[in-house]
């Protein structure tokens, strides 16, 4: 099965838009209790976000949801 990270990239590249992708990754509690917070952004604009406490979880959420927003 592949990633959500994956298939934004993917589709990202067929559009010719890789250069747009950037993501934001950012901690917040106890070193033994972090939340993270991943805001995947393309041309500036925020189109998914996601929070979990595993950073790789936040990121494929945040994927998933840009590529919903994308349509795909």
């Amino acid at each position: 099965m592949s990633s959500a990270v994956m298939k934004l990239n993917n589709y990202l590249q067929k559009t010719g838009r890789t250069a747009q992708l950037s993501w934001l990754e950012h901690s917040d509690g106890p070193a033994n209790a972090l939340n993270w917070t991943v805001k995947c952004k393309l041309s500036g604009q925020v189109i998914g976000e996601a929070a979990s406490p595993k950073k790789s979880d936040a990121k494929e959420a945040a994927a998933a949801m840009a590529l919903r927003r994308l349509g795909q």
